[in-house]
């Protein structure tokens, strides 16, 4: 019974015990907020086989020293929530986080969700394998489940301001201005800034690339109005020299214009007469009809016919007398012949006198155009030859040709002056720039310099300038070694050749001038390093830092000295640095864009690897060589003084060919007025030739008439003729009269006989008009003669005005040459002389044809570079709006961000009893723009930028680590993790910001919290809401236990 009892107590008090720490349990949890990290469990990972960690809400604090596997929890940390590699910053392989000799390791982390809620977060690596495995509480996922997993819970170990590890303490303290405004933007968790601040850098290149290309562009237009207002004076002749040939192609089209219109008027005037030709013999037609009408009317006549009927009735009595008459009607035939003999005849006649008359009036008229015709006599002594002309042209050939290529080297040297002068203002601009920059940088060495350069003469030896100014780099593509390896000290020290000088320059700086600079002895010369560059190549490295620089041989062996640039390897490729630290002496190296640095430990005897990124100082833009400005100016020297002697001779010969040129055009013109008289002679001879031998045609056609007797024998003709017709007629009237008086039929035919008179009268009617007929049809047939005459005439001119119009129907005249055309005169000889004068006038032009084209191609080169300069400009006014509205948009944002954490800085650093504050500086480049940290440790001292230089290690930790505290609450991580930020400080800075950590986490709002250190200092402040957990590597037999306890007294 008793044994019941006691077994049912036993049960009832295990069931108690176990609500009351499940309660227990359960009211520890309370106090985690999600994403809370409550326990982490490790397995084959990095440095343990097995380890588990517990941790409180608030602040852990986890301490071990060097070697110990601290660094491995926050390694840990960083994996179970998604971190890569590349935050830890470590090796770049997944699988070389698994311990050495395994094949398998895992993470595992208990992590609060929400108030009813805990997960087990596990990633589970493989050495043989560079991909992960993911479970949550015991169940595979994919990675996309822990993301969204890790969004949700708003952690982000990539984000430095909530998870720095020690691989990136170092990184860390190194940013500059710049980089810690940009790890400022990347802290938040809106994105929105940081694309802001992108677009706006992108918008400031693409404004930077737009300006440049509208500068180049205004020197281009500058080169082409240059180029086209040397070409617009040759352009100008050639299109003289074309309005010269235009002048006589019109000139020409002119004459061929009057030419046709002649031929025009002369058809117009045979067109005419063609057609009083015709009307005249429509007239003479009439005149013929009506003669004919007139002769048929008279054959009708009654009379006629009455004495028809006598000669009936007298035709027995007529028999009688036909023996008679029959004599008598001979005589009648005979006379009536001579009749008509003797008017052919009064018409010769007629037509003889009218011809000679002609010829007369010919002759005179001739005499008088010959009378008029003055032939000048020309002497050919005053006027040029052909030869002398040639010889001059080939001169001014020579002498174009050698001012062509005096011009041609002329242009030559300018733009080789031109080229060296804007290199040399390049490389001005360059150390004015770097000179700006060390003002900013540090004033006292700048004031040093400026003293320097004005009292140089003080010295024995030269005194060499900070290597700021002149170091150059070989090649760019290794920049961020370069600068990254370049102290303050290293950049800003005078190099003194002596002691003396060292000595004096540093008195007269320090003593008189009161400023801190560096100053060095300069001793030794350029080292050779241990491990020469063949055997280094070998092993994968470019070469040492020392042969990717350029300087005097000063400035090398300062770097040898005190740099040590003969000793540090550089590549660029990923090599393994731990092996060549192990096989090789080097200290230092920079492989992959990474800087490796191997330290003995400050607390055992054991060496640490230092990596971290390289960085750039922004020190170099460009390559700088001094002595390359000196060659600039020498050379400048010699090519002014070829350009000033080129000038000279250019003039000389300008000068000589115009006076060649104005011989030559005299020459021209003096040719041209002798062509014009000899062409002016020679028309004259040649018209007075033609009158003379027309006028001795004449004068011989004249001779033979007034020779020739046939006009005699026609007058003598026609006396007879006419005295034989008045004797037939006497010897017709006494016959008929003798006969009628011994016949008896007189009276009886006498009424007959008037009969017949009468008859005979209208027959010589009728015989007057067929006479008149035969007139007109002889004038009919000249007539006709005449028409076909003019006709064949017409249809020659038309053929000759067809001709002309074809040939003037090919030419395209515009309305400013008919303008033109209509000015020149319109007498053809007066165009010929023109067209000569014009001719000659055109042989001086000479120029190459190519000149227009290449001047009108220049000009819409320029045009159309206006147009897409005029294009950019708007586009650079565009991207000058949107940078503005972006600028604005930016700086309101990052003032609103940047005041809260600067209020917390200033309470931070007041309460470790120092000063400190941030300041924002936007500079006209978002780029450039800063976020300076500013301190102040002494009470006498100002504000100073936060930087390597100034401060001490310590300071600078101490620093770091309270603008890291001061950014906690402006994201909304729920843990934060800091590896050995205390590495620097002395114990009673880190008692300070130990005891800050302790008091800033026992605010109900704080997160949870992680320090990492290698120590535990005396007189610390603890609170409740904190746990140290103690890491020491080994099993703990009582030798370790001894060192371990060793560890927490020294600690």
């Amino acid at each position: 019974m008793l044994f019941k009892l006691y077994i049912t107590f036993n049960v009832i008090l295990n069931v108690c015990l176990f609500l009351f720490f499940a309660l227990l349990r359960m009211s520890a949890e309370s106090d985690y907020r999600p994403g809370n990290i409550i326990s982490l469990t490790l397995s084959n990972f990095q440095t343990y086989d097995y380890a588990h960690f517990k941790f409180c809400p608030k602040l852990n604090f986890i301490a071990g020293p060097n070697g110990s596997g601290k660094s491995t929890v926050s390694n840990a940390i960083a994996f179970i929530f998604g971190g890569t590699t590349k935050v830890i910053g470590k090796s770049k392989d997944l699988s070389d986080f698994v311990k050495s000799q395994k094949s398998i390791g895992y993470v595992e982390a208990e992590v609060k969700i929400h108030d009813n809620r805990i997960v087990k977060i596990k990633r589970i690596l493989k050495s043989d394998s560079n991909t992960s495995h993911w479970y949550i509480d015991g169940q595979q996922v994919k990675i996309t489940e822990i993301s969204k997993l890790i969004n949700s819970l708003k952690i982000d170990v990539n984000n430095l301001c909530n998870f720095l590890p020690q691989e990136k303490v170092s990184e860390f303290s190194k940013y500059s201005s710049e980089e810690l405004l940009v790890k400022v933007i990347e802290s938040q968790e809106s994105k929105d800034l940081l694309i802001i601040r992108n677009s706006l850098i992108e918008l400031e290149t693409n404004l930077e690339q737009v300006t440049t290309k509208i500068t180049s562009m205004e020197e281009n237009k500058k080169g082409l109005e240059r180029i086209i207002n040397h070409l617009s004076k040759d352009a100008a002749k050639i299109e003289e020299k074309k309005e010269k040939a235009r002048k006589i192609d019109l000139l020409k089209i002119k004459k061929e214009f009057l030419i046709a219109n002649i031929y025009q008027k002369k058809y117009k005037e045979e067109r005419q007469r063609a057609k009083e030709i015709e009307t005249q013999l429509q007239e003479i037609y009439a005149e013929i009809k009506k003669y004919e009408d007139e002769i048929k009317e008279l054959e009708k006549d009654e009379k006629v016919k009455e004495n028809s009927k006598c000669r009936d009735e007298l035709r027995k009595d007529t028999e009688i007398l036909q023996n008679k008459t029959h004599d008598i009607r001979k005589m009648k035939h005979e006379k009536d012949l001579l009749k008509v003999e003797f008017k052919n005849l009064e018409k010769n006649h007629q037509k003889l006198k009218e011809k000679k008359e002609r010829i007369k009036l010919e002759i005179q008229e001739l005499l008088s155009k010959i009378e008029k015709i003055t032939i000048k006599t020309i002497s050919d002594e005053n006027y040029p030859t052909q030869k002398e002309i040639d010889a001059i042209e080939e001169s001014l050939a020579d002498k174009t040709r050698k001012l062509g290529e005096i011009r041609k080297i002329s242009q030559n040297i300018q733009n080789e002056i031109e080229e060296l002068t804007r290199k040399k203002n390049y490389i001005n601009e360059e150390e004015n720039r770097r000179l700006e920059n060390l003002k900013k940088y540090h004033w006292d060495t700048y004031k040093a310099i400026c003293w320097l350069r004005n009292n140089k003469n003080l010295f024995e030896e030269e005194i060499i300038e900070p290597l700021y100014l002149s170091l150059s780099l070989k090649d760019n593509r290794y920049l961020k070694e370069v600068e990254t390896f370049l102290s303050f000290q290293t950049l800003t020290s005078f190099m003194c050749k002596n002691k003396k000088d060292f000595e004096s320059f540093t008195m007269y700086c320090k003593d008189k001038l009161k400023l801190g600079i560096n100053s060095i002895e300069l001793k030794g010369k350029i080292k050779e390093p241990n491990i020469s560059r063949e055997k280094i190549k070998t092993l994968g490295f470019d070469g040492y830092l020392l042969d990717f620089v350029e300087g005097s041989e000063e400035v090398l062996t300062f770097l040898c000295v005190f740099g040590y640039f003969h000793a540090i390897p550089v590549t660029k490729r990923n090599l393994n640095e731990e092996e060549l630290f192990k096989k090789y002496n080097f200290s230092k190296m920079a492989v992959n864009g990474k800087y490796h640095e191997i330290k003995k430990s400050r607390y055992n005897s054991e060496y640490t690897t230092i990596t971290s990124d390289l960085h750039r100082k922004n020190i170099f833009n460009t390559n700088i060589v001094v002595e390359e400005l000196k060659k600039i100016d020498e050379i400048l020297e010699q090519k002014e003084k070829l350009r000033i002697e080129n000038s000279d001779k250019s003039k000389k010969e300008y000068e000589q060919i115009n006076d060649i040129k104005q011989d030559l055009n005299n020459l021209y013109k003096k040719r041209a007025e002798y062509q014009t008289l000899v062409a002016e002679v020679r028309r004259q001879k040649e018209r007075k030739k033609s009158y003379l031998e027309n006028l001795e045609e004449l004068k011989k056609e004249f001779e033979q008439i007034k020779n020739n007797n046939e006009l005699k024998t026609i007058e003598k003709e026609l006396t007879k003729k006419e005295n034989k017709i008045l004797e037939i007629e006497a010897n017709y009237v006494l016959e008929l009269k003798e006969e009628l008086k011994s016949t008896k039929i007189f009276e009886i035919c006498k009424k007959g006989f008037e009969n017949e008179l009468e008859r005979i009268q209208l027959f010589t009617k009728i015989q007057k008009n067929k006479e008149s007929i035969l007139l007109e049809e002889q004038k009919t047939n000249s007539l006709k003669n005449e028409e076909n005459e003019i006709k064949e005439k017409i249809i020659e001119i038309k053929n000759i005005l067809n001709e002309k119009k074809a040939i003037l129907r090919n030419i395209e005249i515009t309305q400013k040459d008919k303008d033109e055309m209509s000015t020149y005169t319109n007498v053809i000889e007066e165009i010929d002389k023109e067209v000569a004068a014009e001719t000659a006038r055109l042989s001086f032009y000479t120029g190459d044809e190519n000149v227009i084209t290449e001047f009108k191609t220049k000009e819409n080169l320029l045009k159309e570079l206006i147009e897409n300069k005029t294009t950019i400009e708007g586009k650079e006014n565009a991207i000058k709006s949107k940078i503005n509205n972006y600028r604005k948009r930016l700086i309101t944002a990052l003032e609103n961000i940047l005041e809260p954490i600067n209020e917390r800085f200033k309470d931070y650093f007041g309460r470790l009893g120092y000063e400190g504050k941030l300041q924002f500086d936007n500079t006209p480049v978002a780029k450039q723009w800063k976020l300076q940290i500013l301190v102040k440790f002494r009470k006498n001292e100002s504000f100073e930028v936060l930087s390597s230089s100034r401060q001490s290690g310590g300071e600078k930790s101490v620093s770091t680590i309270l603008f890291i505290l001061s950014l906690f609450d402006s994201t909304s991580s729920p843990f934060r993790l800091v590896d050995e930020i205390n590495q620097g400080m002395d114990r009673f800075n880190e008692k300070k910001m130990h005891n800050l950590l302790v008091s800033l986490t026992e605010n109900p709002s704080s997160p949870q919290f992680f320090i990492i250190t290698p120590k535990i200092i005396e007189g610390l402040n603890f609170s409740k809401s904190m746990k140290i957990i103690i890491i020491f590597p080994g099993k703990f037999s009582s030798q370790t236990q001894d060192r371990f306890n060793n560890y927490k007294t020294l600690s």
